[in-house]
């Protein structure tokens, strides 16, 4: 994905890598956040929501505004993809697509 299409978002390089900050919740709703919704819809692609490794970070707003993208996403019909690359393991990267982005049990 080209960077220009997440909304608000900059890179600051460290040494260590790179990092998109910052988390605007408002961008959830924005015009260009839907587009890409649709256009994840349109292709059939699916999510990699990922949300446990934001647990492996320092950053809460990181959490919540991945919860927050995978709840919208699921709203609007994205297909939700679940894995883990934690040592928590997949039950618990389900559990909180669940808990997090209210998908239900069987989705």
């Amino acid at each position: 994905m080209v960077l220009e299409n997440i909304p608000n978002a900059e890179i600051a390089f460290t040494e260590e890598g790179y990092d998109a900050i910052p988390y605007d919740l408002s961008a959830i709703d924005s015009e260009k956040m839907n587009a890409y919704f649709d256009l994840l819809i349109e292709n059939k692609t699916v999510l990699d929501a990922k949300l446990i490794v934001y647990l492996d970070t320092d950053s809460e707003e990181g959490i919540i505004f991945s919860e927050k993208v995978t709840e919208k996403a699921h709203q609007k019909g994205v297909l939700i993809g679940a894995g883990s690359d934690s040592e928590l393991g997949l039950f618990a990267e389900l559990r909180l697509l669940h808990l997090k982005a209210k998908l239900s049990i069987i989705e």
